[in-house]
């Protein structure tokens, strides 16, 4: 069961680790970081282990059409074959497909949004050191994840770390390669060492070492870089669940908001 915080966030100390001269001041939040993988790993046991789940894995949804009975989804398989699939309702919860499946139905948005491609590094633990997890705000951003559980730390320097972005209601043919974790169109020794240079800056004491590169989009309204005040990348208040007659398409541009929004489906079903 959740908790309720005593306090969303206070000031403390800047830890002994940080150079201080770099940060005017040092927050605690109620916040928690979580592993994505593990959690992961429980949602795929979960659905496999329901028999009135049938799986679709490795198809593409190609069109979308409102049928007397509700909706007929044609699916493209791995082997190119077509796949018609009808439904009384349909959830559009595809992340970075989402406007492209919501534009099937003749469905648009006012607000501008835009899709961004970010790696981020998976560290060599460093066992002599313990660290918290942090935010980093200091005109870029930047996250530094611990994984007790886990034999690395993940950390990822923004703008560096953005190596594309569109305001396009889908992604462009370039990121298909990145998607597969192919990344030798982008100049990865480069985001490499300004990511590693600062976190060294950050952490001056202690080294570290990149053993692997993950990437992955960002989708959320805004269409200005999120060093900008204005932009509307900071203020996530978009409508959990735009329902259209039996068609359901979820905002999930945050990975944490994911419960919530669930939360607010359900009942809506």
């Amino acid at each position: 069961m959740g908790e309720k915080p005593k306090f969303y966030f206070q000031k403390c100390k800047i830890p002994k680790s940080i150079n201080s001269d770099l940060f005017e001041a040092c927050f605690v939040s109620c916040e928690r970081a979580v592993d994505p993988k593990s959690i992961g790993d429980i949602l795929v046991a979960a659905i496999k282990n329901k028999p009135n789940i049938d799986l679709f894995l490795n198809h593409e949804v190609k069109g979308i059409k409102r049928t007397h009975e509700g909706f007929n989804v044609n699916c493209r398989a791995h082997k190119y074959q077509n796949v018609f699939i009808d439904s009384d309702i349909v959830i559009n919860s595809s992340w970075d497909q989402k406007r492209h499946l919501d534009s099937m139905l003749d469905i648009t948005y006012a607000e501008t949004w835009n899709i961004r491609y970010k790696l981020g590094f998976r560290l060599k633990k460093q066992f002599a050191v313990q660290l918290p997890t942090f935010v980093i705000v200091h005109g870029p951003f930047g996250d530094f994840v611990e994984f007790p559980n886990q034999n690395y730390t993940y950390f990822s320097w923004y703008p560096a770390c953005r190596i594309g972005m569109t305001n396009k209601i889908t992604i462009p043919d370039a990121w298909r390669d990145l998607q597969k974790g192919q990344f030798d169109s982008v100049g990865l020794g480069d985001v490499k060492d300004q990511s590693l240079s600062a976190l060294q800056n950050i952490l001056p004491k202690l080294e570290f070492e990149i053993s692997d590169v993950r990437g992955g989009t960002i989708v959320a309204y805004g269409e200005k870089e999120i060093d900008q005040l204005s932009s509307k990348l900071h203020q996530r208040s978009e409508l959990a669940i735009v329902e259209h007659d039996g068609y359901f398409s979820v905002n999930s541009s945050k990975f944490t908001s994911a419960p919530n929004n669930a939360y607010k489906l359900g009942p809506l079903l």
